[in-house]
């Protein structure tokens, strides 16, 4: 069902951590990715490779140790072969399959809306066909679900043409089905940013802050992971504590290794020509430091509370 272009009662415009960047020309997103990046399948995918390449190699050198004839140096070779070609395979297959879409790429894939040209433009790298770029009325919006966890949406865009779709993609954080409010949330800032005049997007002063940070560090990491954890291991983690924080820092290090060894994304000269700010703009929002950096004011962190505890609730239909 499409989502609807005009105002729902109860629905406050909110982008719930997905904002990264907002100005008078363009309001730039994550994508849904973006929240499992470096976490425990890369995480553990890459200590698994680890652990398996290291048996291996001790293995081999372990049976090195017993050759004492020419027969067992036959034997020695064939099976260092065998685990040569076991680790290549498995090696192969998780680099190529999940390590690889992780690690050496870009530390975040922007979604940009101008609101001048009414163009979107979806990053994405060379090998997924290069940046994407849609006009606004072309995209039909959505919520959609998780393919293999129905349970998860997400803002979701399918790209148009001649009414067929051609393209897909996600915007924002994705939650679960009991928090579907908050992706209505989300898609009502955006409507209102692309469609209404820029005084609309704010309903009071101090909700004029970006809460997410782009910045590759430790502690935007751990902050990451700390309110990615499960509700009720937060809730009990000092009862919890030998499992729980050893679990944060090994997720926390693990994203915080992912992300360095890539690059912030960069836009094309070409976009970047059509999304040109004024310095002088009053609509720039600062971008914070860190994750929840200007939530630390407690007036912030007041009207906040109150922002979310008056959204209401909404049903996929």
């Amino acid at each position: 069902m499409a989502l609807p272009k005009s105002r729902q009662k109860g629905i406050i415009p909110d982008s719930y951590g997905s904002l990264i960047k907002l100005n008078s020309t363009y309001a730039e997103f994550i994508d849904r990715a973006d929240r499992h990046r470096g976490m425990s399948k890369t995480t553990f995918g890459f200590l698994l490779v680890a652990l398996i390449n290291g048996l291996g190699i001790f293995s081999a050198i372990y049976v090195g140790g017993y050759i004492d004839s020419i027969d067992v140096i036959s034997i020695h070779v064939v099976t260092f072969i065998i685990i040569v070609l076991i680790l290549s395979l498995t090696d192969y297959f998780v680099w190529k399959y999940h390590l690889g879409r992780n690690f050496f790429t870009v530390s975040f894939y922007p979604i940009r809306f101008n609101r001048k040209n009414r163009m979107v433009y979806i990053y994405r790298d060379r090998k997924s066909g290069g940046v994407l770029k849609v006009n606004w009325n072309d995209i039909f919006w959505h919520i959609g679900k998780g393919y293999q966890q129905e349970y998860n949406c997400d803002l979701r865009g399918h790209v148009m043409k001649n009414g067929v779709i051609v393209d897909t993609f996600s915007v924002g954080n994705f939650y679960d089905d009991s928090r579907v409010n908050q992706i209505m949330a989300m898609w009502e800032f955006i409507r209102r940013y692309m469609e209404e005049p820029l005084d609309s997007l704010f309903d009071e002063p101090l909700d004029r802050h970006i809460d997410k940070s782009t910045e590759v560090s430790l502690k935007n990491c751990y902050m990451h992971v700390y309110a990615n954890m499960w509700p009720f291991a937060i809730d009990y983690r000092y009862y919890l504590a030998p499992v729980f924080y050893p679990l944060l820092w090994i997720l926390t290090l693990g994203r915080w290794f992912t992300l360095s060894t890539c690059k912030k994304p960069v836009w094309p000269s070409s976009v970047e020509a059509e999304c040109i700010v004024a310095s002088d703009d009053p609509m720039i929002l600062q971008e914070p430091k860190y994750t929840g950096e200007f939530s630390e004011d407690p007036a912030v962190a007041d009207r906040q509370f109150e922002r979310h505890s008056q959204q209401r609730k909404y049903e996929i239909m």
